[in-house]
């Protein structure tokens, strides 16, 4: 889906489509706090910036791919394997 004006307001199913995710991952991005509903539509729906959006996925994202630390407890250090010894 491609618009033009990033702060066009845009429906929970359009956001979800947008970003390739769920409505109800949309929804839990606002329970979390990650997105904010902008004035409702004509009939009191949730309607989103298309910015704000975008921020969310990118925030959400970025958390999804870190890492736990090495030192962290219950996790395995990730280390280089010994080289091969051809001699």
């Amino acid at each position: 889906m491609l618009l033009a004006d990033p702060f066009q307001l845009i429906t929970t199913a359009e956001a979800a489509d947008h970003c390739g995710v769920d409505p109800s991952t949309i929804r839990q991005w606002c329970r979390r706090g990650l997105l904010t509903r902008a004035n409702p539509g004509e009939r009191g729906e949730a309607k989103y910036s298309l910015v704000d959006v975008a921020r969310a996925e990118q925030a959400t994202r970025h958390r999804a791919r870190r890492t736990p630390h090495p030192k962290t407890p219950g996790t395995a250090a990730v280390t280089n394997p010994p080289p091969n010894d051809s001699s």
